[in-house]
């Protein structure tokens, strides 16, 4: 074979090559947007959970817990005080979603606004206390952070910011502190060595020469001619809350609420008096107009004969006909007629005829069915407890927690 041919056989080689290469390449790529597109289309979803019924704070844990969003609607309706504070509709259920879907849930609330107390720097578990009796639903988020101490509250949302009432939902947030990463335990630790070092340093030089720390220097002790030391003590006290249906002695009132409940349904007789009063008093709520209640008296002629009664109508002015005794007969009715009337046409329960007098009692009563309004003051207190004893490591003061401190001194001859 000629060089000429050797050299247009290589020539032929190389397109194929190209070919083969570029062809691998194809390949790998359409490996790659399969695998890429079928983790698109695994994406994990979530099954979302029927919370119609459930308190909102319990609706809004659940959905959030499995990595939902939730809005909160609420809606007034006296009408469905049973379901205050209750999710009676949501937006998606028992449906498939991606996470960070939003789930509305709309929940039923009182008209009743209720003064909402601050909460902040206080422990979460006592802050959800105050809140849930006041009529609040209360739902605890935490959030990990450096500036608070843990379960300390620092952030309180209403879910509708512009009125607060009973059944609200109210999310308190409170502080997780962030774990210390391997550096920062090493640093930590490190800073602790330094520390005892330096305290066993200062050990070493207290020899008997040193006097004890004082609050202040004896006649004769000055710089010229002592050797002087300085310390800074610190002290603390803490700031103590409660809350109390009743007014508490040793403490300090710093807000109160009230809260106003309906009791239980009743139904009593009450003279006129009593009704009228009741009608003008905010603290009873009459469900139904009242009705007069009398006492009525009938009285008739009657005689038994061969074994049977004989009943026939009363005559004032002449009595009973020979044979005949007078009886008189009282019940309870019912009616709008005025005391002393006359009531013709109503059939006695004890006779056949139809009795032409009742006597009408003096007093007219009045049935009512009513419920007692109930209001629970709440107030809530603070005080500071006792100073602590001195100490040398310095303490930090915040909004619950007072320090003072103190300089010491010691003193040598030089």
């Amino acid at each position: 074979m000629s060089k000429k041919e050797g050299k247009g056989s290589l020539e032929q080689k190389k397109p194929k090559k190209k070919k083969i290469i570029f062809g691998i390449i194809l390949i790998l790529l359409i490996i790659i947007g399969i695998f890429f597109f079928q983790g698109k289309w695994k994406e994990e979803k979530i099954l979302v959970p029927k919370v119609i019924g459930l308190t909102s704070d319990k609706a809004y844990d659940k959905l959030t817990n499995l990595g939902l969003k939730v809005e909160v609607k609420e809606t007034v309706n006296e009408e469905k005080e049973d379901m205050f504070g209750k999710v009676y509709s949501q937006s998606i259920y028992n449906k498939k979603v991606k996470k960070d879907t939003k789930i509305t849930i709309k929940v039923y609330v009182s008209q009743e606004e209720i003064k909402m107390p601050d909460v902040v720097d206080m422990n979460k578990d006592e802050a959800r206390e105050i809140l849930m009796k006041l009529g609040f639903n209360v739902s605890l988020n935490k959030e990990e952070t450096s500036d608070y101490e843990d379960d300390i509250v620092f952030k309180q949302d209403a879910a509708n910011p512009k009125k607060i009432v009973r059944g609200s939902m109210i999310i308190l947030t409170y502080a997780k502190k962030i774990e210390e990463s391997t550096e920062d335990q090493e640093e930590s630790k490190t800073t602790e060595e330094k520390q005892n070092n330096s305290q066993k340093e200062n050990t070493n030089n207290n020899d008997s020469s040193w006097s004890s720390w004082v609050e202040s220097f004896p006649s004769g002790v000055s710089n010229s001619t002592h050797k002087i030391e300085t310390k800074t003590q610190y002290r603390s006290r803490t700031k103590e809350k409660t809350t109390s249906q009743t007014p508490l002695n040793g403490w300090t009132l710093v807000d109160q609420t009230s809260e106003s409940t309906l009791g239980e349904y009743k139904t009593e007789f009450f003279e006129e008096s009593k009704y009228n009063s009741m009608k003008n008093d905010s603290n009873y709520v009459i469900s139904y107009a009242a009705q007069y209640k009398y006492r009525i008296k009938v009285t008739h002629c009657e005689k038994q004969e061969n074994g049977h009664w004989y009943s026939i109508e009363y005559n004032p002015s002449s009595g009973c006909p020979s044979g005949y005794t007078n009886h008189t007969y009282t019940y309870d009715a019912y009616g709008s007629v005025p005391v002393g009337q006359t009531i013709i046409g109503s059939i006695c329960p004890y006779t056949n005829f139809m009795p032409k007098d009742y006597v009408l009692s003096s007093t007219p009563l009045y049935q009512v069915s009513y419920r007692e309004k109930i209001t629970t003051t709440t107030y809530y207190y603070e005080r500071w407890t006792e100073w602590g004893s001195w100490q040398d490591t310095k303490i930090e003061s915040n909004s619950n927690s007072e320090v003072q401190t103190r300089t010491l001194y010691r003193y040598k001859e030089k």
